[in-house]
């Protein structure tokens, strides 16, 4: 009975409820923007609009590129800056289609783009083809998919064939740690250090030390935690409580009123005894009569 009372929402908890999942939506569609805006720049201006620059697994690729990665205050790392290109890619692909000669794939027209929001996006991500990107799209599209819906869809369709180098977005736990692993490994640290610049090293402890910052605050979250926890409790006690007391007090009204009933009842049959025996007393005649 408690458990119910203390889950069970309010109006308040409704709106509460609807007001974080509008105010992520509208966060999560802002990063996926900047995504794309820093994504334009990077294509524009570092690999002359060329695609297949980007899309490159050489570690040399576009020299400038990878000297501005090097930097150590740049405030993104260069795997999520890599990947905020993609990102521009994909929105590119998605408007525009594929213009082939042999299979031309028409794009979603703009007023449809509206109805693909970024979480759908950023599932497409996973999804190497082009071709397939569209049509999963469209499809999403029409068929009115939540994420996990299209989720689902994509890991049935392509099961691990998709792209594991995919960053969630708003996962700032998992990017940190991945940060710190992929600058240990991937550059060396742990072995070769003939690729390690100080730039690198001022980056790994850049990473490390926002990756500290993160789990302070993640402990400062739990004692918040603990706190609530704690007041919850108490507030469980006090609807026990207060319920023991109206059952308590239930029961003490309904003893009250057997009471003043029985008592009704006893005052009602004194009353009719007593009038009987008034009304004997009067039907008995008197020794002057006779």
């Amino acid at each position: 009975m408690s458990k119910q009372i203390a889950n069970k929402k309010t109006t308040e908890d409704v709106i509460i409820d609807d007001a974080v999942k509008h105010i992520n939506e509208i966060i999560g569609s802002t990063y996926y923007q900047t995504a794309i805006d820093v994504g334009e720049y990077v294509l524009n201006t570092f690999f002359k609009d060329n695609p297949n620059g980007v899309k490159s697994r050489d570690p040399n690729k576009e020299n400038s590129f990878s000297k501005l990665c090097e930097r150590s205050d740049l405030k993104v790392h260069p795997k999520h800056l890599n990947q905020m290109v993609v990102v521009a890619l994909q929105e590119r692909l998605l408007i525009g289609g594929i213009d082939s000669k042999k299979e031309p794939v028409p794009g979603i027209p703009q007023k449809d783009m509206g109805k693909l929001g970024y979480s759908l996006k950023v599932e497409l991500l996973k999804v190497t083809s082009d071709k397939m990107k569209i049509t999963f799209a469209k499809h999403f599209i029409n068929s009115k998919f939540k994420v996990s819906q299209a989720r689902e869809y994509i890991k049935a369709k392509l099961g691990t064939q998709t792209d594991s180098d995919i960053i969630p977005f708003s996962t700032p736990l998992i990017d940190q740690l991945n940060k710190i692993s992929e600058w240990s490994e991937t550059e060396g640290v742990s072995g070769d250090f003939s690729k390690l610049t100080a730039g690198k090293v001022a980056k790994i402890r850049q990473n490390i030390d926002g990756y500290i910052s993160f789990i302070s605050k993640v402990d400062s979250i739990k004692k918040k935690l603990e706190k609530i926890e704690t007041k919850v409790t108490e507030r469980e006690a006090e609807i026990k409580t207060e319920e023991k007391a109206a059952d308590l007090k239930k029961e003490q009204e309904k003893k009250k009123k057997k009471e003043d009933q029985e008592k009704k009842k006893k005052d009602a049959e004194e009353k009719a005894e007593a009038l009987k025996i008034e009304m004997d007393e009067k039907d008995t005649p008197s020794d002057t009569n006779k």
